[in-house]
């Protein structure tokens, strides 16, 4: 069970009521500017490379992560499969690459987005 603080911090006394009403309130802003960016997102590259703005370099990179069919992966590890179970990429270690292809039951693939700043605003 979580302790209560009965309205104290660090020995300061805080309004309760106040403190969740602004954690709600921020929460509600996170949740509306991951909609606007997730928009944003949309109309944004799908392809590797590297991209500039005015005060932002966007790196755009591809990955992929294969799902492995469990029956199959333990069919063939047979005692060895609790090993593998909970690490996916362990699997390599225990089925030769020249297999691997055929245990793979799906791929996904997903593009990474990475912000640098470049420029501050007002930097000319």
């Amino acid at each position: 069970m979580a302790r209560k603080n009965n309205g104290r911090k660090n020995g300061q006394k805080v309004d309760l009521k106040k403190l969740i009403d602004k954690y709600g309130e921020i929460d509600q802003k996170i949740k509306k500017l991951n909609e606007e960016k997730e928009k944003l997102k949309a109309l944004l590259p799908q392809e590797e490379g590297t991209y500039y703005g005015e005060r932002f370099k966007l790196t755009i990179s591809y990955s992929e992560r294969a799902e492995y069919d469990p029956v199959k992966v333990a069919k063939r590890l047979k005692k060895d499969f609790v090993k593998v179970v909970t690490v996916t990429s362990a699997v390599k270690k225990y089925i030769p690459q020249t297999e691997l292809q055929e245990y793979i039951k799906k791929t996904t693939g997903y593009f990474r987005y990475s912000l640098k700043k470049i420029k501050e605003v007002g930097d000319e």
